[in-house]
């Protein structure tokens, strides 16, 4: 009786939950490419490190029915160019985040 039950209010949320999406409008989607910037980082090393960065992918934005901003996600790659002392490393690596939007009184 119980995981009758249980199936029973799972269903319902997810019915609820895809009504519920299918007021919101669909989410933009907004790409974005070689966004870049350079830091110096002087407190790791006894020596100062210039660090180039680079980041591309898509930004996603979801809005609820009234078409308020409910969330952000984004997924992107970075790849970071590291050089000291006449040596150079890269480094690459994928990333996720996940914003709530906040609503401002």
């Amino acid at each position: 009786m119980l995981r009758r039950l249980t199936a029973v209010f799972l269903v319902a949320v997810g019915a609820v939950i895809f009504a519920l999406s299918a007021l919101a409008d669909r989410p933009t989607r907004i790409p974005f490419e070689g966004l870049t910037f350079s830091i110096v980082v002087t407190d790791v090393c006894a020596f100062p490190i210039n660090v180039d960065i680079t980041v591309s992918g898509t930004e996603t934005d979801y809005v609820d029915e009234s078409g308020a901003l409910t969330r952000i996600f984004v997924h992107e790659v970075e790849q970071d160019t590291y050089t000291a002392n006449g040596r150079t490393g890269t480094h690459r690596r994928p990333g996720r985040v996940l914003c709530r939007a906040l609503s401002v009184m």
